[in-house]
């Protein structure tokens, strides 16, 4: 699949999504899978399995994150691309993040959630609220992200699957996450 197509796969849920918030002021997480014969299927009863096993508040656990999305990749038939389209805080830099020497700043930068939210208390990063479309296949990744203020526009990123790690991981082990963790 060419990063074109995963880019419009990305697009198709982050229409979906919106969709779903206009109707109904809530999106609990929207999970698709993607079969290039078929094309894009929102798994609406799968979602709504999860919800009703984990909560309304599954995508803000990691361990229950991890797992969902680990069983629904495994359960998905091999599909040729999978998406998560979820709400999240995209933490951006502030002029006094920008004024730290580059150690410090890189060193905030790629810490953790926790350490992000400190960093917004001392005026070094500030919140953004987004939506995120991750949609994968084997290879690659791309990220689709786009703030919720009006006129903003989707920034695009590609990675390959094997510098890809976190809880948004669909395929293959997270060697980036657990190493991190091990430290």
């Amino acid at each position: 699949m060419t990063d074109p197509e995963l880019q419009g796969i990305a697009t198709q849920a982050l229409n979906m999504a919106k969709f779903e918030i206009e109707k109904t002021r809530c999106l609990n997480g929207l999970i698709a899978s993607y079969y290039a014969d078929q094309g894009l299927k929102r798994m609406k009863k799968v979602e709504a399995l999860i919800v009703n096993k984990f909560g309304k508040e599954w995508l803000n656990d990691w361990a229950k994150k991890k797992s969902v999305l680990r069983m629904v990749a495994t359960l998905s038939g091999a599909p040729d691309a999978m998406v998560l389209v979820t709400s999240v805080n995209r933490f951006l830099p502030t002029p006094a993040l920008e004024a730290l020497p580059p150690d410090e700043k890189k060193a905030i930068l790629v810490s953790s959630h926790e350490r992000h939210h400190q960093a917004v208390k001392e005026g070094l990063l500030c919140i953004e609220d987004c939506l995120m479309a991750n949609a994968q296949t084997p290879e690659r990744v791309c990220l689709a992200t786009l703030p919720t203020k009006p006129d903003s526009v989707v920034d695009y990123s590609f990675i390959p699957q094997s510098h890809f790690g976190g809880i948004m991981k669909f395929w293959g082990e997270d060697t980036i996450t657990d190493a991190a963790r091990r430290k």
